[in-house]
């Protein structure tokens, strides 16, 4: 990936207050917590959860539906670091998640 590339990407992900994790990428996180929120999904109200992460030193947003991710999420405390890998996209996205810390 070229330096021009990089600098982008970081400059974008310290502008948002969301996390955004792409398919085939990872991350390594803080875990900060947890809670449920309300989201819309064309159109429609969906009950979510709110994950709160620190990402290269800022906090972070990642609002998730879905049910297995909050069960791996269930296994970690807070504080914990974690390695997050993401494959699929969609109904078909699976996560794989590792303690480093």
């Amino acid at each position: 990936m070229g330096k021009s590339v990089e600098v982008l990407k970081q400059f974008v992900s310290r502008k948002s207050i969301y996390f955004d994790l792409p398919d085939g990428q990872e991350a390594v996180v803080r875990y900060l917590g947890a809670e449920p929120v309300t989201t819309a999904f064309k159109g429609q109200k969906v009950e979510s959860i709110r994950y709160w992460l620190e990402h290269d030193g800022v906090v972070k947003a990642w609002d998730r539906t879905s049910r297995e991710f909050a069960k791996q999420m269930s296994q970690f405390e807070e504080g914990a670091v974690l390695r997050i890998k993401r494959s699929g996209q969609r109904n078909h996205t699976k996560y794989e998640i590792e303690k480093i810390e």
